[in-house]
């Protein structure tokens, strides 16, 4: 499916087209993003194996599908925006491909943009409904969510949006700068993974000194604060930066990456009683941009 105008174009997966793994949401599955002919994003691999992640891929429950502590081993977990997982160890693991029951999905394309809707029929007490919304902007994207908790549980969970990014297919570099929201304090890190030195960490920003030859991590790089985050990604060599800003305040944010893509995360922290419901937007923009 593609959304389009005369600079962007947004190519996006259905539920039932490309990527059929168990980490990340099937609704509405960016795949890619390319402005004015020069792709902005990769894939998880240079390899581009469907199995892994690629464009603007979000994902809810990272650390727990719902109810999976509580179930036994060989039962049914939800994944909101996936389905049903067989629990099939103590421990879950995102990298793990499960078996699936697929959730209910339909969608409708309306003039620039794209609704997909998922219902997670309630099981052991945990349901759900979720509206995603991709929304075409004359200079981006925005993604409307809209999330109600239609069981008798509680639902406590995350979301984020795992960003691979890299213009042009450039590899990451000392070209590469990413531009932060708040001042940035190393104490504050839960992980930093930090190969060959390849990121430097400034008051407000972090710059790639070289090629990374190992993937590098950031957990946790500033402490939440109230109202919207984002980030500012830019190359010396493109005449534009890419930008995200989420609605909601941050619950952590993280930054990973390899030789050949960059992917800052901003997680919310999503807490619905029975009956109630919740709705955010990430805002994706294209900005000239003149090193």
């Amino acid at each position: 499916m593609i959304l389009e105008n005369d600079r962007l174009l947004i190519d996006i997966d259905l539920p039932d087209e490309g990527y059929r793994n168990t980490r990340f949401d099937w609704t509405g599955k960016i795949k890619r993003l390319i402005w004015a002919g020069i792709p902005l994003t990769t894939t998880e691999t240079e390899a581009g194996e469907s199995a892994l992640g690629k464009g603007l891929y979000n994902e809810f429950c990272m650390d727990n599908p719902l109810g999976f502590e509580e179930a036994e081993i060989g039962e049914w977990c939800h994944k909101i925006g996936v389905g049903l997982l067989r629990k099939t160890s103590r421990e879950y693991q995102f990298h793990t491909s499960y078996e699936v029951k697929p959730a209910r999905f339909s969608h409708q394309l309306n003039e620039n943009e794209l609704v997909i809707r998922c219902v997670g029929e309630v099981h052991q007490g945990f349901g759900y409904d979720l509206v995603k919304t991709i929304e075409l902007l004359n200079d981006g994207l925005v993604i409307h969510y809209a999330l109600v908790n239609t069981g008798e549980k509680p639902i406590d969970t995350t979301e984020y949006t795992h960003n691979f990014l890299a213009f042009n297919h450039l590899k990451i570099g000392p070209d590469y700068s990413l531009l932060l929201p708040s001042p940035i304090h190393q104490e504050h890190f839960g992980e930093f993974v930090n190969p060959d030195e390849a990121l430097r960490i400034h008051v407000q920003h972090i710059s790639i000194q070289r090629n990374p030859t190992q993937p590098f991590f950031i957990s946790h790089i500033f402490r939440p604060e109230p109202g919207a985050v984002g980030w500012i990604l830019r190359h010396t060599q493109v005449p534009f930066s890419l930008s995200e800003e989420v609605s909601l305040p941050a619950s952590k944010f993280n930054l990973w990456g390899t030789s050949h893509v960059i992917s800052p995360e901003i997680f919310v922290k999503i807490h619905l009683l029975p009956g109630e419901s919740t709705r955010w937007n990430r805002t994706v923009r294209v900005q000239p941009y003149s090193p």
